[in-house]
């Protein structure tokens, strides 16, 4: 009787020397993505994803945990240096930006 070794799927770690954040405030919700120079998206979130919900998805505190989640998930990849795209009106655009300047990015603003 042969023994049937497990193949395991070989895990390719991304690096990052530099990213796009794109931040979309409105006045009901605030989304986060980051991707890379061309464009794939590599991590996002969103408030209602953080399970805020109702009129409490818009406001600077909700913005500035969903910049904390997404940065979290690209800890590891390295970069610091970051563009970043806003778009709307919304409440928790400058707290998000403020979150990413509390994490130690440089970034450049668009």
């Amino acid at each position: 009787m042969a023994i049937k070794s497990k193949k395991t799927k070989k895990v390719i770690k991304k690096r990052l020397s530099q990213a796009i954040v794109f931040i979309q405030a409105s006045f009901n919700n605030t989304l986060v993505s980051i991707s890379d120079l061309t464009g794939n998206v590599i991590a996002s979130s969103s408030s209602g994803k953080l399970h805020f919900t109702g009129t409490r998805k818009a406001t600077p505190h909700a913005a500035s945990l969903v910049m904390q989640d997404v940065i979290e998930k690209i800890k590891d990849m390295g970069g610091h240096d970051v563009q970043i795209r806003t778009n709307g009106v919304g409440m928790g655009r400058e707290s998000a930006l403020r979150a990413l300047a509390r994490f130690g990015m440089q970034f450049f603003i668009y």
